[in-house]
């Protein structure tokens, strides 16, 4: 706790530091909101360990304070700081949120289904905890059999290939890899649309693409 304190203000300094060096006080502005928005998305996924109905929608918008906030945050914070249009922020904005969704959903695949050695760390943890990510919700939505079982299940680490085993079945696996890809094609004609608008010569071009390389990489990371 207190090194995330300590952490925190040496954050807070730099950000200052470049608000007042490029006398842009929107550096401030987004980051206070990114904080903000980060810290109540973790009270929203503490809260959920304690609630018995937890649904996608519920999900989607906690990890849009943790995630989508941190990924949406730092690519705003981008395109101030090269003096991008308030038209291109907001499409970066659009761009950040649908990147983050992406990454968080790749992470909750790979929480299940994942190999514990590209992962590096335990793929049955989401499940012994009992976390409720977007596969299990998927589950638990679509499946009356799978969501009686769930309830049931009491954390047991031996049971954890019959959970991914009984998620894969109706399809959970699936829809999650799917809406990864919707998420991420999406931010991606976002960003090349947006940014095909912005010449700015050969490193620009070069930018673009290292951009365009990290949304890519969303859909097929393993760790």
């Amino acid at each position: 706790l207190n090194a995330g304190d300590y952490l925190m203000g040496i954050c807070f300094r730099e950000v200052h530091a470049a608000t007042r060096a490029e006398n842009e006080p929107m550096f401030l502005d987004l980051f206070d909101e990114m904080y903000k928005k980060v810290t109540f998305g973790q009270h929203l996924d503490i809260s959920f360990e304690n609630q018995s109905s937890v649904t996608t929608a519920d999900y989607l918008g906690m990890i849009s304070g943790k995630t989508v906030a941190l990924l949406r945050g730092a690519m705003q914070l981008g395109a101030v700081a090269a003096r991008a249009d308030a038209a291109v922020i907001r499409a970066i904005r659009d761009a950040g949120k649908k990147v983050g969704i992406a990454f968080q959903l790749q992470d909750d695949l790979l929480g299940i289904w994942g190999k514990v050695d590209d992962f590096g760390k335990s793929i049955s943890s989401d499940i012994t905890t009992k976390k409720m990510t977007f596969p299990i919700l998927y589950g638990v939505e679509n499946s009356a059999e799978f969501a009686e079982f769930w309830a049931a299940y009491d954390g047991n680490a031996d049971q954890v290939g019959k959970v991914a085993d009984r998620l894969e079945a109706i399809g959970a696996h699936e829809a999650t890899a799917a809406r990864v890809i919707e998420e991420s094609t999406a931010a991606r004609k976002i960003l090349t649309d947006t940014l095909a608008q912005n010449e700015g010569g050969t490193d620009a071009q070069a930018d673009r693409i290292a951009m365009l390389e990290i949304v890519d990489k969303l859909m097929t990371r393993d760790r």
